[in-house]
C-alpha cells in the first residue's frame, strides 16, 4: 500500500527489522527508473482516501474467506478500549480473532498502558512487534509514500516503461509520479508477442526450470478464468518471479535449493 520508510532502505538499522542488505540499493535504483523522487513527491498524494470526492474507506471481507461477502465501514469510533471493542463488534471475526498483540498496541499509543511503568518506548525494538508500530515510535522519521491507490501506481509507472503501449500518455504525456494515477492501463497490450517484455496475467505457476547450457528457462502455469484449467508451458531468456516469497517456496517446484532455504518456512518443495 506504501513505500514505507525509504530512507532506511540504504542504511544499515541494526536491531530494526530492516529490509535486507542485498535488497536496498536495487529497489532505490528500482524508484529512480520508474520516475519516484521521494523529495518532490506530491503531497498531495497522501495515505488514504480523498474524503473531498465523497469516499470513504471501507474493509471488504471476501465470500471466499468468510461465507458471504461484508463490507464495513472503516473505523471511525474514538480511540478507547469501548471504541476499539465496537469497531470489532462490527466485522465478521469471531470473538477469539478479535484478539491483536498487546505490544503494537502499546507502542500504537492505544489506551490501556498507562500505569504499567513501561517507560519511553521511542527507539525501543524486540522480538515480535510489527514492523509498522516499529517504526512509528523512531526518533527520526524516514520518508514513507503512499499514492491514493497504493503501490498499484508505482506497478504502473514500471509497466509504463516496459510496455509503453499499456500505459499511454496522460494529458498528452507520458506518465509521472504525479499523473500515472489517473493513467488508464490497456491489458490488451500486456502480452503480445511482439513486445521485448510479455506480461501474462491470472497464470498459476507450479514449476519453473533455470536455463542451462544455453537453453532457455522454461515456466509451467495453469490459466485461471476460462472456463477450465489448462496446463501451459513457456520458455523465456528471463524469467522474473513477482510474488510472495514465502508462499511461492511452498507451491512451486524447482526453485534453487538457495532461494527456498532463504524463505525460512517450515514446508518446503523440491
Amino acid at each position: 500500500m506504501n513505500l514505507d520508510s525509504i530512507g532506511t532502505w540504504d542504511q544499515p538499522a541494526g536491531p530494526l527489522l530492516d529490509i535486507p542488505g542485498t535488497y536496498q540499493q536495487p529497489a532505490l535504483d528500482l524508484l529512480a527508473w520508474a520516475g519516484v523522487d521521494a523529495d518532490t513527491f506530491p503531497e498531495s498524494s497522501t495515505p488514504g482516501i480523498p474524503s473531498s470526492h465523497g469516499l470513504r474507506q471501507m474493509l471488504l471481507f471476501p465470500r471466499e474467506d468468510w461465507g458471504s461477502d461484508a463490507l464495513v465501514q472503516n473505523r471511525f469510533e474514538p480511540a478507547t478500549p469501548e471504541g476499539w471493542a465496537a469497531f470489532a463488534a462490527r466485522g465478521p471475526w469471531s470473538p477469539e480473532a478479535q484478539a491483536v498483540s498487546a505490544a503494537d498496541c502499546w507502542l500504537l499509543g492505544l489506551p490501556g498502558f498507562d500505569g504499567l511503568g513501561l517507560g519511553d518506548p521511542t527507539d525501543i525494538t524486540f522480538p515480535g512487534i510489527g514492523r509498522t508500530p516499529q517504526m512509528g515510535v523512531r526518533s527520526e522519521v524516514d520518508p514513507t509514500l503512499a499514492w491514493p491507490d497504493g503501490n498499484s501506481s508505482l506497478m504502473r509507472l514500471v509497466v509504463s516503461k516496459l510496455i509503453p503501449a499499456a500505459v499511454p500518455d496522460v494529458g498528452g504525456a507520458r506518465p509521472t509520479q504525479e499523473t500515472v494515477v489517473n493513467a488508464k492501463t490497456d491489458y490488451s497490450q500486456l502480452d503480445r508477442r511482439q513486445n521485448l517484455v510479455r506480461i501474462r496475467l491470472k497464470s498459476f505457476v507450479s514449476a519453473v526450470r533455470p536455463g542451462r547450457r544455453g537453453r532457455p528457462a522454461s515456466v509451467e502455469y495453469v490459466r485461471i478464468g476460462e472456463g477450465r484449467r489448462t496446463g501451459h508451458r513457456v520458455r523465456a531468456d528471463h524469467v522474473i518471479m513477482a510474488c510472495w516469497n514465502r508462499v511461492t517456496a511452498q507451491i512451486v517446484h524447482g526453485l534453487p535449493d538457495e532461494q527456498v532455504e532463504g524463505s525460512a518456512t517450515p514446508a518446503r518443495c523440491r
